[in-house]
């Protein structure tokens, strides 16, 4: 990794404007008593008007910005992405919500896409907080796919209700978010305070306040009660213990061996609405390995089928079928 040393130096405008977005951050510390939560600094020097990184008006994507992103580079993403869209279409209404369309390349991608395939969709909503970003997705659009333009509109904030596919690329970084600490049972929120002496600023924790604590401490206890816990409140790990457990039920003789069976059994055996999306699932995260030849499905490893079999007999013990040696 390059030093900071080693970086070209900004522009000169650039470096006032950085200059004048640490003083407004420092202002706001000041002004709360010399601390501000991790969120409201992340927000103030990606969004602050006129002088964030997202709101300045400077150039960040593409090839004569900061970084290249897949949509920039090809349209095969933006092609992809539409065809699992248009397929959810077929259970969800047929709108997107982009968080953080970038330069809107993506966006025109997904019109272009979708209307080819005859699912073009009835809108296409943009969650945006940067103007000038709003700015070059509508003249970007309007270039691009000019007789759907008319279905994009712009949020500047996370709706009350989303209904529709949610599409999010590379964005979680340019998302405030809050940060706490864990430390001796006790939540801490952390945070950023002013170095004084050379304006520059520093991490601090202090102690989180009752609502945020619980919430924190509602995650950590019940989605995970212990480190090496796995989550029960979503489907995807219930559903595999069941399909491991049904499939070893089905071949009674295998003893301990690894067993295979065809994808459309494995379908059968989940006896879930969205089995076959919960297969994708497992095969995308490698719990679950596909013979592509055979159209058959087995765990990708014999102990991976043995846990998760036991996990369901752990749930609701069978001890009638547990014979003494």
């Amino acid at each position: 990794m390059a030093s900071a040393d080693s970086l070209p130096a900004p522009a000169a405008a650039a470096a006032q404007a950085s200059r004048e977005l640490a003083g407004r951050i420092a202002g706001a510390i000041g002004r709360a008593g010399g601390w501000i939560g991790f969120d409201r600094y992340m927000s103030m020097a990606l969004y602050e008007p006129a002088l964030g990184y997202y709101a300045g008006g400077s150039r960040q994507f593409g090839a004569d910005g900061d970084f290249v992103t897949a949509p920039e580079l090809s349209p095969l993403f933006g092609q992809c992405l539409a065809a699992q869209s248009a397929h959810w279409f077929d259970a969800a209404p047929a709108t997107i919500v982009e968080f953080g369309a970038g330069s809107g390349v993506l966006a025109a991608q997904l019109l272009a896409s979708l209307d080819a395939l005859g699912a073009t969709p009835e809108r296409y909503r943009i969650v945006e907080l940067s103007a000038p970003l709003r700015v070059r997705q509508r003249e970007t659009l309007t270039a691009r796919v000019p007789t759907l333009a008319g279905r994009v509109e712009w949020l500047d904030a996370l709706p009350e209700r989303i209904e529709g596919v949610v599409v999010a690329n590379e964005v979680l970084d340019a998302m405030p978010v809050r940060l706490f600490r864990w430390r001796e049972g006790v939540v801490f929120e952390r945070g950023v305070t002013c170095v004084s002496g050379d304006g520059g600023f520093a991490f601090a924790d202090r102690l989180a306040d009752d609502a945020f604590a619980a919430s924190v401490s509602a995650v950590a206890h019940d989605a995970w009660p212990t480190p090496h816990a796995l989550p029960e409140h979503g489907r995807l790990i219930p559903a595999l213990a069941e399909l491991a457990y049904r499939m070893q039920d089905r071949h009674p003789g295998a003893g301990s061996a690894q067993v295979r069976v065809p994808y459309a059994t494995a379908v059968g055996l989940l006896d879930e609405r969205d089995a076959e999306a919960v297969l994708g699932a497992a095969l995308d995260l490698g719990v679950l390995d596909e013979d592509t030849p055979h159209e058959a499905v087995q765990f990708f490893h014999q102990l991976l089928q043995e846990y998760f079999a036991a996990r369901r007999l752990a749930a609701a013990p069978e001890p009638e079928r547990v014979r003494a040696p």
